[in-house]
């Protein structure tokens, strides 16, 4: 397990250089976490909340007929926090409250893709 940490730690790199992200988590659909960056203290329940949030929304998507959920983005008055998911796992982008989403979603698009191809 720690070699494919490692290789998803490397995948997922190109997101930390991004001045507005505050922080990352790839979690498995399961609600395991994977990894974390920066590498502190997480709180044992939530990576399975954020895994369900997601699940939740794609599914009222599927629901309402309003086509395949591509992203969640959840604004609170200190952050915004982006949710994509892709078949096996969930990243979760904490950003700057001004930060611009669609400029981090375009990196985060591309590192999940290669999270997946790693987890596969």
């Amino acid at each position: 397990m720690d070699a494919i940490r490692e290789q998803l730690k490397s995948a997922l790199s190109s997101l930390e250089s991004n001045a507005s992200l505050n922080g990352y988590l790839l979690v498995r659909r399961d609600g395991m976490l994977l990894l974390r960056y920066p590498d502190s203290q997480t709180s044992s329940d939530l990576p399975g909340f954020l895994a369900s949030t997601l699940g939740t929304f794609e599914t009222l998507s599927g629901k309402l007929g309003a086509g395949e959920a591509q992203h969640l983005v959840i604004e609170t008055d200190t952050l915004k926090i982006l949710l994509l998911g892709g078949s096996l796992a969930v990243l979760v982008c904490l950003l700057d409250k001004s930060a611009n989403e669609e400029e981090l979603l375009a990196l985060a698009k591309g590192a999940e893709a290669k999270a997946e191809q790693i987890l596969a």
